[in-house]
């Protein structure tokens, strides 16, 4: 009888922690990505903006490689036909985006910087739209809808 309490405990904490790491998360990645904000500008000045992505890269390269990199090696027939997309959301995401961010550091606050930013997922939904044809649900309307006025209420 009381293995099974036990059981029926951890399953009722399970849903729990799953809602914790779903809040926790998002926020931690708001947080960094905050942090990566105001370091770029702090540096700007003092180190090029190609200089900032490259070294930025080559330590997540560093440290992530020794957990990442025998996964890929078991998978790699399944990566394999897709290494010219990864090539191009690579360029992208990694280089395009994170190469003009660091430029931008040069001529603008952070907090500048930080509202633009913040209308990533607006302009997702908007292109997802135009480019994909994928209708938002409401839930992504409203969500746009309150970004957009707290970033309102932010500049104002």
């Amino acid at each position: 009888m009381q293995l099974m309490c036990n059981k029926d405990d951890a399953d009722m904490t399970q849903p729990a922690k799953g809602a914790l790491w779903a809040i926790l998360l998002p926020v931690i990645a708001v947080l960094i990505w905050s942090l990566n904000i105001a370091v770029t500008r702090y540096v700007a000045e003092y180190i090029s903006p190609v200089s900032i992505s490259f070294y930025r890269w080559l330590i997540a390269f560093l440290i992530l490689t020794p957990w990442i990199l025998p996964k890929v090696w078991q998978q790699r027939s399944l990566i394999r036909p897709h290494l010219k997309q990864l090539a191009v959301l690579s360029a992208f995401g990694l280089v395009l985006y994170q190469g003009l961010s660091y430029t931008a550091a040069n001529y603008t606050t952070a907090t500048n910087m930080g509202i633009i930013n913040a209308f990533i997922p607006m302009f997702t939904v908007l292109v997802s739209l135009i480019i994909l044809r994928d209708i938002p649900t409401k839930f992504a309307i409203l969500s746009c809808i309150i970004s957009f006025f707290g970033l309102l209420y932010v500049i104002a």
